[in-house]
């Protein structure tokens, strides 16, 4: 995951350079406002391609998602809470309720994940020979 700047511009739209507002993301997990990438979808739409706004790279409009925001702080998460199960932003990492709890990276999070679904997948399959 990309790191936070200091300065926050990751929270800025940069297709409207205001704070993000309902952020989702392209494929390449650049965030925008909804109401920008959708505007930008539909023009994209006319021309028959849809890239980027930022990098340019071709992404499908399916693959649009929801934005890797704190809903309640509306800042980008950066780390993993193995407690609450829930990703935390720089601001709820200082919220009293996470304090005492285990915080991973985003990254190590995903891959302890994947490792735990891995073997479910292979003990489900295991079980199905039987």
């Amino acid at each position: 995951m990309v790191p936070l700047y200091k300065d926050n511009q990751e929270d800025i739209c940069p297709i409207c350079l205001d704070p993000l507002k309902e952020a989702v993301s392209t494929d390449c997990r650049h965030l925008f406002c909804r109401m920008c990438l959708t505007q930008h979808v539909d023009k994209a739409s006319v021309s028959g391609v849809l890239s980027c706004p930022v990098c340019r790279k071709p992404c499908s409009e399916g693959v649009l998602g929801d934005g890797y925001i704190c809903f309640s702080h509306q800042k980008r998460v950066c780390r993993f809470c193995e407690a609450s199960r829930h990703l935390l932003c720089v601001e709820c990492l200082q919220c009293p309720e996470h304090q005492s709890h285990t915080e991973l990276s985003i990254e190590s999070a995903i891959s302890h994940y994947k490792v735990r679904l891995d073997r479910q997948t292979q003990n489900q399959r295991q079980t199905l020979e039987l």
